[in-house]
């Protein structure tokens, strides 16, 4: 069994694991020095069974059979996170007739935009993120994925703030805006057409330097403009406010919302996460099912997903031409 020197650099401390079928009672693990920049993390396991585990803020797999790989957080913030597409991908096979919408304050979204293309292209219908620090130098052609739609952009500055919506180019959609809000508010409304029925959608950042009172007056008056021409909605974003916390809670019952996401979501605080990222709606039975996960994208945010019982018509398959250089003479070519 390999040995740990207990006398490690906190700056420069890599463990593989490899082939090792060790458990959280191993004395292996009992041994690993406590450093706050250590997370133990499972290979094969869903993001779901990962759980703060101990006061030396390490995360622990609940899976005691499954091997387990060492990294350091500071280093996997922005590196995207294998099992998180497999979950992903797992998920959109299972619903592959539903829409599936996520979450994510991204902190900073150029950075990060390969790992981001490879995460939901494919496996999400319609991605939110927020907090994304881009400004309008940035075309949008550099954030362009394919069998997504043109993003919808709300850009602040590139210190703070921002949010990009992406959704798939087979489901019809459109910018709402009709209604005018103050500049500071961090919001794009979007009509979403599916089969049946059109949905209203926010995505939304409210920063925690703003007054909470003044941000939920605005976006509920805007929502309630809209609202009068949809009957089914879906509000997203990171709102810096649990739902028991006064402001937020008078604006939930106001409009008859509620929220889809029950688990904690920002872990800034390890001590004391809490559940921030939203996904709020009039229809909760619309909606199959809600989960988070851990993508190493985002520093301490996980990304809320949630699942559309309503259906859309999908295109039909490309058809890619290609030569044929079997029989490709060079000398003749030239």
């Amino acid at each position: 069994m390999p040995q740990i020197d207990n006398n490690y650099d906190s700056n420069n401390f890599e463990v593989t694991y490899e082939d090792l079928p060790i458990n959280e009672n191993s004395s292996l693990i009992q041994n690993l020095p406590c450093s706050p920049n250590v997370v133990l993390e499972a290979e094969n396991i869903i993001p779901e069974v990962i759980d703060f585990n101990c006061n030396s803020n390490l995360l622990v797999s609940n899976d005691a059979s499954t091997n387990l790989l060492a990294m350091d957080l500071n280093k996997s913030a922005g590196v995207c996170d294998d099992a998180s597409i497999h979950l992903l991908h797992k998920l959109k096979i299972e619903n592959i007739n539903n829409v599936i919408v996520s979450l994510l304050n991204v902190n900073s979204f150029s950075s990060k935009f390969d790992d981001i293309k490879f995460l939901i292209k494919e496996n999400v219908d319609v991605a939110i993120f927020v907090e994304t620090k881009i400004d309008d130098s940035y075309p949008n052609s550099q954030f362009m994925i394919d069998g997504f739609t043109e993003p919808f952009r709300f850009d602040r500055n590139r210190f703070g703030g921002g949010v990009i919506i992406y959704v798939r180019e087979d489901i019809p959609c459109r910018l709402l805006r009709k209604y005018e809000l103050p500049n500071d508010i961090e919001a794009i409304f979007l009509e979403l057409n599916f089969r049946k029925s059109k949905w209203l959608l926010l995505g939304s950042y409210h920063p925690p330097s703003q007054n909470d009172d003044y941000y939920f007056r605005w976006i509920g008056s805007a929502f309630e403009y809209y609202n009068t021409k949809y009957d089914k909605c879906l509000l997203a974003g990171d709102f810096n406010a649990e739902v028991d916390e006064s402001t937020m809670n008078g604006f939930l019952e106001n409009f008859g919302l509620k929220s889809l996401v029950k688990q904690n979501t920002c872990f800034k605080s390890i001590n004391n996460p809490s559940c921030i990222d939203l996904f709020l709606t009039n229809l909760r039975k619309s909606f199959l099912s809600t989960t988070v996960i851990s993508t190493g994208i985002s520093d301490f945010h996980k990304m809320a997903i949630t699942v559309m019982r309503t259906t859309f018509n999908k295109m039909g398959p490309r058809k890619i031409i290609y030569r044929n250089y079997k029989k490709f003479n060079h000398a003749l070519f030239r």
